[in-house]
């Protein structure tokens, strides 16, 4: 039969490893769940890029399609030309946009 005080150190002892192996499996969780967590961050960043992507090239496409009707439109209704030409005066603020139109630049611009 063991001293009690050396059954009690052991026991002591033991219970340090435990703990001490309880801490790095603890550490070595919160690493792992960092990660993944990282991982998830990233996947979410990417489809959130992929959205913005898709919608930035969809919003292109609605554009592109809307002043194709608008200029077939002025080739089929002259009258309405002047109507349409004014509004881009009033919209357009880039002298590089406006000559596309054939719009004087803004005063004040160089």
């Amino acid at each position: 039969m063991k001293d009690p005080e050396q059954e009690l150190a052991e026991l002591l002892a033991r219970r340090d490893e435990v703990k001490a192996a309880i801490t790095e499996k603890t550490k070595r969780l919160r690493e792992v769940e960092r990660k993944r967590r990282e991982a998830i961050n990233r996947r979410i960043r990417r489809a959130k890029y992929r959205v913005t992507v898709a919608e930035r090239k969809q919003r292109t496409r609605r554009l592109i399609l809307m002043g194709s009707m608008v200029e077939a439109r002025m080739k089929k209704s002259p009258a309405i030309a002047p109507t349409i030409k004014k509004d881009l005066d009033k919209f357009l603020t880039r002298d590089q946009d406006r000559a596309l139109f054939d719009l004087p630049p803004l005063e004040g611009e160089a």
